[in-house]
């Protein structure tokens, strides 16, 4: 099956089939118009005593609000509505939403996060709404300038593999961080494998991430890092 890369490259997707079951994941999702998260199971198998979190953050990255909620899921189905979002009256005009979805040891099994503003929603026929107008202040967002820690691994299967530590040391959201891997002209290295990409990291969170690419008779790859619209820091990848 064909389909679209984060680098809009025209890429093959397949199937990761392990054991008998579709290897993808179960998440938390934000209905924007309902403010509320449901809770998708892509597993073969019914998920017990899952705990969900939304957090609401605003501009200036302070926490206004947060709420839980214990979630079991129907194997290959949804938790509909498992909680609705509170959002103060006075939030900032762009604001973010932080879901994470825990088993029962504290394991952090998936993440995602929202922008969203104040704007209303005009009906069908308009590009209005908190999803989709309203997000002028995102161009003001001042940096956190996550660290970033490189580890190279043990080669496997002819490919290069790192380990990207990426951790938001500042009191601000690292908001939309991607990571691309580059030659030395700045050209991105096709087939590059990433285990997950334009991340936003809460204040003191960190994440790891498994870059890997082809072996090629490059003698130097570089880490390119772009936070949202600040320039770009670049890394040598170690060999």
């Amino acid at each position: 099956v064909s389909g679209i890369n984060w680098f809009f490259s025209v890429v093959f997707k397949f199937f990761d089939v392990f054991s008998g079951q579709i290897k993808v994941s179960y998440k938390g999702e934000y209905d924007y118009l309902t403010n509320t998260v449901s809770v998708v199971n892509d597993w073969l198998q019914p998920q017990t005593n899952l705990t969900a979190t939304a957090e609401v953050y605003d501009f200036e990255s302070r926490k206004r609000s947060s709420k839980t909620a214990k979630v079991e899921v129907p194997a290959d189905g949804v938790a509909n509505d498992v909680l609705t979002v509170d959002f103060p009256t006075d939030l900032t005009q762009v604001h973010f939403i932080a879901l994470k979805l825990q088993d029962q040891n504290g394991k952090v099994l998936s993440r995602n996060f929202y922008w969203r503003s104040l704007d209303k929603y005009e009906g069908k026929n308009t590009t209005t709404g908190p999803c989709t107008s309203g997000f002028e202040d995102l161009n003001k967002l001042k940096a956190a300038q996550p660290k970033v820690r490189i580890t190279v691994q043990e080669e496997k299967d002819g490919k290069k593999e790192w380990k990207i530590q990426v951790k938001n040391n500042s009191k601000r959201i690292a908001f939309f961080t991607q990571l691309l891997l580059t030659d030395t002209k700045g050209n991105a290295i096709d087939r590059t494998y990433y285990s997950d990409n334009f991340i936003s990291l809460l204040p003191g969170e960190a994440q790891t991430i498994v870059v890997r690419a082809p072996k090629t008779d490059l003698q130097q790859y570089l880490l390119k890092v772009n936070e949202g619209l600040h320039p770009t820091r670049t890394y040598s990848m170690p060999k």
